[in-house]
């Protein structure tokens, strides 16, 4: 029924996603449990947060559902296959301020094979370029997931306002291990704390930020330097 889910320790991502793309623009199913699954209306994500360790939502809703405070829902975004369970922490006539209870789970949205790294954390450095302007010759940041097709990677919040979503990206290393020439990208996916967070909120949430990039062509030779690391 919910096909190609993985469950997201990444809550900046699981932010990232309901406010970008499809689950911005088009409704989640709310229903109330696993067993029933009768749908009890749409919602649309208005506003999320993050503060004390715990990621707030506000949605609104499409008719008056009533509802109380602790009350566990489900939200199934069909486009992008994207699930969620909250509780309700404040219901008025339309819409819902919302606590994520447990991991939410994320759709894959490659076709390729993403190795991932959890555990285990390397290195890598990166160019960055605005405006085909070089900001600086090299990054060290941590990688998250690679595939021919892209990578993610992570590193703190005041390192991040040099990632523009749409510039230019290098990688040039990972660990000891340099590219056989430098492989070239672009910037997809950056967290959006400015929309995301309000100044109070942030503290803890921008500790880590994650940041996707595309290869402007698959890089086959990705494969052979994995089996190094």
């Amino acid at each position: 029924m919910l096909p190609n889910l993985r469950k997201c320790k990444d809550i900046s991502e699981f932010l990232a996603r309901l406010q970008q793309g499809e689950c911005a623009k088009s409704p989640f199913l709310v229903w109330r449990s696993i067993e029933n699954v009768r749908t009890l209306g749409k919602a649309m994500v208005e506003k999320v947060g993050y503060a004390n360790k715990q990621a707030r939502i506000i949605v609104s809703l499409d008719r008056d559902i009533s509802l109380k405070r602790g009350e566990l829902l489900y939200f199934y975004h069909e486009q992008s296959a994207t699930l969620f369970k909250a509780k309700v922490d404040l219901a008025g006539k339309n819409s819902l301020e919302l606590l994520l209870a447990g991991w939410p789970f994320l759709s894959e949205q490659r076709g390729d094979t993403r190795f991932e790294f959890v555990d285990i954390q390397y290195f890598l450095e990166v160019a960055t370029y605005h405006q085909n302007q070089e900001q600086s010759k090299k990054h060290q940041v941590v990688l998250r997931n690679i595939s021919v097709n892209g990578f993610a990677f992570s590193l703190s919040a005041s390192r991040a306002q040099r990632f523009q979503v749409g510039d230019k990206i290098t990688l040039r290393k990972i660990e000891k291990i340099e590219m056989p020439q430098p492989v070239e990208g672009r910037i997809m996916h950056v967290t959006p704390l400015g929309k995301a967070l309000s100044k109070d909120e942030s503290a803890d949430f921008t500790k880590t930020i994650l940041i996707g990039a595309k290869f402007d062509e698959p890089n086959l030779v990705m494969s052979e330097v994995l089996k190094h690391l």
